[in-house]
C-alpha cells in the first residue's frame, strides 16, 4: 500500500456497526477479534460505545486503545415499522 492509500484508509474512519469485513480488516485486529464484533452485531445488536467491546473475549483495553481513532460509533435509528414492533411486542408482553 501506497503512502497515499494508508492515508485515504485512515481518513475515513471504520463504523463499528455497518462497515463490512474488508473495512474492519484495515483495523490493527485479529480475525478473531474481527469475526467477535459482527458476531456480537448479529447476535446482541449495535455496539453503543466503543468500551462495549471488552465484553467480547480475546479484545481487551490496549486493543481499544489502539483502533479509538480510528472508528467511529454511529448509532443507526430503528424504522417506524421497527419501533411499532416493538411497542406491539412490549404491550403484548403486558396481556400474557
Amino acid at each position: 500500500m501506497t503512502f497515499t492509500m494508508i492515508s485515504f484508509v485512515f481518513s475515513q474512519k471504520i463504523n463499528l456497526n455497518t462497515d463490512n469485513l474488508d473495512a474492519l480488516k484495515s483495523l490493527d485486529l485479529t480475525n478473531n477479534q474481527i469475526n467477535e464484533i459482527i458476531n456480537y452485531r448479529n447476535n446482541i445488536g449495535q455496539i453503543n460505545t466503543i468500551y462495549e467491546l471488552m465484553v467480547m473475549p480475546n479484545i481487551n483495553i490496549s486493543d481499544i486503545h489502539s483502533i479509538r481513532n480510528l472508528v467511529t460509533i454511529e448509532i443507526l435509528q430503528n424504522s417506524t415499522f421497527e419501533k411499532d414492533m416493538q411497542r406491539a411486542s412490549y404491550k403484548l408482553g403486558q396481556w400474557i
